[in-house]
């Protein structure tokens, strides 16, 4: 119970202490995290002068100083925990790139170009590298759900990770398409423009989340530049193997196993293209606004300004 009088000033540190400590352990916060244990001091450091303060000042006041202070301690934890998280999911995806990068490689050195055919893959080997891969897949998506599940009930942070969660999926859904092709073989598969494609896709996420979190106009124009190129790339590609994909649909498309590949081939390219409109709308909530040049006082409202910063 809350002291009521200046005669319990001296129980009010070991009060808040407790609500404190209370509030962390409740919703499972770490204590490990460097903003907690700051977050600990100031409170520790405030309930300090909420002791001395309770001797000179009315109850009520301190105690709704005291309270409105820890709402934005718990604030700032609960949106350092949030960050935490999508950066954790954003790592794991990171990860599945550079796997999914490694087979794709893998196979492209096992490919022999005068047969048309793979050499003997060792099946100790595919196998582990498969489970690795099964394993990764599962990481990630866990990680989403139990992100998305953690702030469900969130009001401040529900729509901020349901929609990062959104984009993770899609970016998940992009990878077994990807993973898909690189097994059965396809037309790409082994590809060492895939291969550039896949390591773009991967700088692409990462500098998004970079531009996510950067507060720099500067930093963030030159990155939204980068991106912009990257994707722009990969869009080029697509279009290319797409069109490049007609003749050989014509000349082959009866054959089972030929028409099965292109199948493959086209669900990629179908979803990687969707992928880039994806991130390309993602892309224009970072990009600097044009600033029109501000008229003069004496300018005629009719007139125009002579130059635009865009």
């Amino acid at each position: 119970m809350i002291p009521d009088t200046q005669q319990h000033a001296f129980y009010c540190e070991d009060w808040f202490i407790i609500q404190s400590v209370t509030f962390f352990t409740d919703r499972n916060i770490s204590l490990q995290s460097p903003s907690v244990f700051i977050s600990s001091l100031l409170l520790h450091s405030f309930t300090l002068f909420c002791t001395v303060q309770l001797q000179t000042q009315p109850v009520c006041v301190c105690v709704c100083v005291c309270v409105c202070v820890c709402v934005c301690v718990c604030v700032c934890v609960c949106g350092e925990q949030v960050e935490n998280g999508e950066q954790a999911v954003v790592g794991k995806m990171r990860q599945l790139f550079n796997l999914l990068h490694y087979e794709n490689r893998r196979r492209k050195d096992q490919f022999n170009p005068h047969t048309k055919q793979m050499e003997t893959i060792f099946d100790e080997e595919l196998r582990s590298k498969m489970e690795e891969l099964k394993k990764m897949f599962e990481e990630v998506e866990k990680k989403i759900n139990d992100l998305e599940k953690q702030y469900r009930e969130n009001r401040r942070y529900k729509d901020r990770v349901g929609s990062f969660c959104s984009r993770r999926r899609r970016d998940l859904e992009l990878c077994r398409n990807l993973y898909k092709t690189i097994q059965t073989e396809s037309l790409l598969s082994g590809s060492g423009k895939l291969m550039k494609m896949m390591r773009m896709m991967e700088w692409v996420i990462g500098n998004l989340e970079i531009l996510r979190r950067s507060e720099s106009s500067q930093s963030r124009s030159s990155l939204c530049t980068q991106v912009d190129s990257d994707l722009n790339k990969i869009k080029y590609w697509c279009w290319k193997k797409r069109d490049g994909l007609k003749p050989f649909k014509e000349k082959h498309g009866d054959e089972a196993n030929v028409k099965l590949m292109i199948d493959d081939t086209e669900a990629l390219l179908s979803a990687l293209g969707k992928w880039c409109e994806d991130k390309e709308e993602e892309l224009q909530k970072y990009k600097p606004k044009p600033v029109s040049a501000e008229r003069s006082e004496n300018q005629p409202v009719e007139s125009e300004p002579l130059y635009h910063n865009v």
